[in-house]
């Protein structure tokens, strides 16, 4: 059981509510893991508390429904100018607080952040004072936040580490770069880290020395365009992970994807792969690496399933064929790998 952490909860034109908690799982910390020694979380929700703008009130001339979705998940700019003034009056509220009311503010949290709010410049500035180790940003419809801010406060942040969701195409610049000794990206896509400030020395020494590694990407879009092959470029390189676990559902157009064995650093102990049925089509790789001895040679456990399904919504839209069910024939493919890979790779485990 964990102990009890301090919860300041600032949403919308609401007064700040405050409380203790011990849940650390959905609540408290959806996106990442609680981090040690935490006491005190700040959780901003930058979003109206008010309805948003309805279908009826979108201008303009789309039909293809992205029209309605981003009519009801934005308000209106007067509505935002004018509630914003309220919410940094209640974030300077909370940090003039903050010195004389233990425990002090280790994780600040934003939700609903927008391209106006990313967050904006005066709203980072209304948090000067504060001296967080652990920060993470939930970015919304526009896939966008700045971290540049940052650097112009009086208070620098000693932050250890930053958690990002749902950024896509920026490139991350700030000083607290270079310091920080985790970076954890959520369903994020060409995002980067600007080398200005020496941003990245500290996590250049942990992506060296890495050695469990676990990617879920299971949305049908982890492997398109440019990513697959940067992916399948720098995978090789990564020679000190033991352990890699990969849940995938991957273009099978891409040829990237069927020679994904081919391109696994050498010193991997423990595999655990999943991917779609439609990858038992062409097991040619897989089966030739798995009869290879030099191939993964300190491997330990070994685990393959083919039960990722893409969403039915993504399935349409990148145009895929319907699902279908693992064959008897599938099956029988994939026992032939398990059994080569068990016959040629003393010592290893199989493992679900």
């Amino acid at each position: 059981m964990h102990d009890l952490i301090k919860v300041t909860e600032v949403k919308g034109t609401a007064s700040p509510r405050v409380y203790t908690s011990q849940d650390t799982a959905e609540r408290c910390f959806p996106l990442s893991a609680r981090p040690q020694n935490l006491r005190h979380l700040l959780a901003i929700d930058m979003r109206p508390d008010i309805p948003p703008t309805t279908v009826s009130d979108a201008d303009s001339d789309e039909t293809d429904g992205s029209a309605t979705w981003k009519a009801v998940l934005h308000h209106p700019d007067d509505v935002v100018e004018s509630y914003h003034p309220i919410i940094l009056e209640n974030l300077r509220n909370v940090v003039s607080k903050d010195s004389t009311d233990p425990p002090r503010i280790d994780f600040v949290r934003f939700e609903g952040l927008d391209g106006d709010e990313a967050p904006r410049v005066s709203t980072w500035h209304a948090l000067d004072g504060l001296l967080p180790r652990h920060l993470e940003l939930e970015c919304g419809w526009d896939e966008y936040c700045d971290l540049s801010p940052l650097d112009g406060l009086e208070t620098k942040w000693p932050l250890e580490s930053i958690t990002i969701s749902s950024a896509c195409g920026i490139e991350l610049s700030s000083s607290c770069l270079g310091t920080i000794s985790s970076l954890a990206l959520y369903l994020c896509c060409g995002v980067t880290v600007s080398p200005a400030h020496n941003a990245g020395r500290a996590l250049r020494r942990v992506v060296d020395s890495v050695e469990e590694v676990e990617i879920l990407g299971t949305n049908g879009c982890e492997g398109s365009g440019y990513e697959s092959s940067e992916f399948f470029e720098v995978l090789p390189r990564r020679t000190s992970i033991r352990s890699f676990d990969l849940a995938v559902s991957f273009d099978l157009d891409d040829p990237c994807y069927h020679a994904l064995p081919l391109y696994l650093p050498p010193n991997i102990e423990h595999l655990r792969f999943r991917g779609p049925p439609e990858t038992a089509g062409d097991l040619s790789n897989w089966l030739k690496c798995a009869k290879d001895p030099s191939w993964l040679p300190r491997l330990k456990t070994f685990s393959f399933h083919l039960n990722v399904e893409l969403p039915n919504d993504t399935r349409e839209w990148r145009n895929f064929p319907p699902p279908r069910p693992l064959t008897t024939e599938d099956q029988g493919r994939v026992q032939e790998l398990l059994d080569a890979a068990l016959q040629h790779h003393t010592g290893l485990r199989l493992v679900d």
